[in-house]
């Protein structure tokens, strides 16, 4: 059972202390939803779930790296 609050906890404190990957986050669906309304293109709606995938997905990869770096630092 700690471990599932351990878990919780630090998924709380990823997303309250680091509030960069939160507004890239919102800004991220901000962007989709732009995409999703204003239809560019004619296939806009099929690649804005696979454009909010990756959008996030280089938000996490970006503050990895960066909590490495910090890490490495540290030492």
């Amino acid at each position: 059972m700690s471990l599932l609050a351990g878990f919780a906890r630090a998924a709380y404190y990823f997303f309250v202390e680091d509030g960069s990957i939160v507004i890239g986050a919102v800004m991220a669906l901000v962007l989709v939803g732009i995409l999703a309304i204003w239809r560019p293109f004619g296939t806009a709606e099929q690649v804005a779930g696979p454009f909010l995938f990756v959008l996030i997905a280089g938000l996490v990869i970006a503050n990895l790296l960066q909590v490495a770096r910090q890490a490495r630092a540290g030492r």
